[in-house]
Protein backbone atom coordinates (compact mmCIF):
# COMPACT_ATOMS: atom_id res chain seq x y z
CA UNK A 1 0.00 0.00 0.00
CA UNK A 2 1.48 3.50 -0.75
CA UNK A 3 1.38 6.42 1.02
CA UNK A 4 -0.65 9.86 0.67
CA UNK A 5 2.48 11.19 -0.23
CA UNK A 6 3.29 8.82 -3.04
CA UNK A 7 0.05 8.39 -4.61
CA UNK A 8 0.11 12.34 -4.41
CA UNK A 9 3.66 12.42 -6.34
CA UNK A 10 2.39 10.00 -9.07
CA UNK A 11 -0.56 12.01 -9.70
CA UNK A 12 1.27 15.27 -10.36
CA UNK A 13 4.16 13.27 -12.41
CA UNK A 14 1.23 11.97 -14.89
CA UNK A 15 0.17 15.47 -14.95
CA UNK A 16 3.04 17.46 -16.15
CA UNK A 17 4.37 18.71 -12.94
CA UNK A 18 7.42 17.51 -11.25
CA UNK A 19 7.96 17.06 -8.08
CA UNK A 20 9.64 16.44 -4.69
CA UNK A 21 9.44 15.82 -1.39
CA UNK A 22 10.35 18.31 0.70
CA UNK A 23 8.50 17.13 4.07
CA UNK A 24 11.08 16.06 6.95
CA UNK A 25 10.81 13.78 9.79
CA UNK A 26 12.96 13.79 12.58
CA UNK A 27 13.03 10.75 14.62
CA UNK A 28 12.36 11.01 18.49
CA UNK A 29 16.14 12.16 20.27
CA UNK A 30 17.14 14.05 23.54
CA UNK A 31 13.97 15.18 25.03
CA UNK A 32 11.93 14.78 22.43
CA UNK A 33 8.73 12.77 23.32
CA UNK A 34 7.57 11.46 20.10
CA UNK A 35 9.12 11.81 16.03
CA UNK A 36 8.17 14.54 14.16
CA UNK A 37 7.36 15.80 10.78
CA UNK A 38 8.56 19.14 9.50
CA UNK A 39 6.56 20.20 6.19
CA UNK A 40 8.11 23.22 4.02
CA UNK A 41 6.76 26.49 5.51
CA UNK A 42 4.72 24.62 8.04
CA UNK A 43 2.15 23.52 4.72
CA UNK A 44 3.95 21.48 1.82
CA UNK A 45 5.02 18.45 1.73
CA UNK A 46 6.28 17.88 -1.21
CA UNK A 47 7.46 20.93 -3.96
CA UNK A 48 6.06 20.95 -7.26
CA UNK A 49 7.15 22.58 -10.67
CA UNK A 50 5.16 22.71 -14.24
CA UNK A 51 7.42 23.91 -17.04
CA UNK A 52 5.62 25.87 -19.77
CA UNK A 53 4.08 24.08 -22.41
CA UNK A 54 1.06 24.25 -24.98
CA UNK A 55 0.00 27.33 -23.67
CA UNK A 56 0.21 27.16 -20.04
CA UNK A 57 2.58 29.16 -18.06
CA UNK A 58 5.18 27.78 -16.00
CA UNK A 59 3.64 27.29 -12.66
CA UNK A 60 5.39 26.62 -8.56
CA UNK A 61 2.95 24.83 -5.97
CA UNK A 62 3.58 23.79 -2.42
CA UNK A 63 1.20 20.34 -1.51
CA UNK A 64 -0.44 19.31 1.47
CA UNK A 65 -1.65 15.58 1.36
CA UNK A 66 -3.24 13.85 3.60
CA UNK A 67 -5.71 10.59 4.01
CA UNK A 68 -9.76 11.79 3.10
CA UNK A 69 -11.12 10.16 6.44
CA UNK A 70 -13.00 11.90 8.88
CA UNK A 71 -12.46 15.91 9.34
CA UNK A 72 -8.40 15.56 8.25
CA UNK A 73 -8.99 17.44 5.24
CA UNK A 74 -10.61 19.98 6.73
CA UNK A 75 -8.59 20.41 9.89
CA UNK A 76 -5.69 20.46 7.45
CA UNK A 77 -7.06 23.42 5.23
CA UNK A 78 -7.82 25.38 8.49
CA UNK A 79 -4.27 24.86 9.42
CA UNK A 80 -2.67 25.88 6.00
CA UNK A 81 -4.85 28.97 5.95
CA UNK A 82 -3.91 29.79 9.42
CA UNK A 83 -0.03 29.99 8.91
CA UNK A 84 2.05 33.19 8.03
CA UNK A 85 3.92 31.38 5.54
CA UNK A 86 0.68 30.26 2.79
CA UNK A 87 0.01 33.86 2.46
CA UNK A 88 3.66 35.18 1.58
CA UNK A 89 3.89 31.73 -0.63
CA UNK A 90 0.71 32.73 -2.59
CA UNK A 91 1.73 36.61 -2.65
CA UNK A 92 4.82 35.33 -3.93
CA UNK A 93 3.52 33.27 -7.03
CA UNK A 94 2.86 30.01 -5.80
CA UNK A 95 -0.38 27.38 -5.66
CA UNK A 96 -1.36 25.51 -2.92
CA UNK A 97 -3.18 22.48 -3.31
CA UNK A 98 -4.02 20.11 -0.32
CA UNK A 99 -4.76 17.04 -1.53
CA UNK A 100 -6.61 14.11 0.36
CA UNK A 101 -6.87 10.30 -0.51
CA UNK A 102 -10.05 8.12 0.36
CA UNK A 103 -10.31 4.31 -0.62
CA UNK A 104 -13.28 3.80 -1.97
CA UNK A 105 -15.15 0.27 -2.46
CA UNK A 106 -17.63 0.09 -5.15
CA UNK A 107 -20.36 -2.85 -6.03
CA UNK A 108 -18.55 -5.34 -8.66
CA UNK A 109 -15.31 -3.70 -8.15
CA UNK A 110 -11.80 -3.42 -6.89
CA UNK A 111 -11.45 -0.64 -3.98
CA UNK A 112 -9.82 2.40 -6.02
CA UNK A 113 -7.97 5.59 -4.58
CA UNK A 114 -10.08 8.66 -5.22
CA UNK A 115 -8.07 11.96 -5.33
CA UNK A 116 -9.72 14.91 -3.54
CA UNK A 117 -8.09 18.11 -4.46
CA UNK A 118 -8.53 21.86 -3.22
CA UNK A 119 -6.42 24.65 -4.79
CA UNK A 120 -6.10 26.99 -1.71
Amino acid sequence: MSSPTQRSLRHLRDNGWMACVVERFIPKRGGMLFPRRIDAFNFGDILAMRPPMEGRPPAIALVQTTSGAGGTFAKHREKILATPGFREWKAAGGYVFLQGWVLRKRKDQRPRWELREEEL
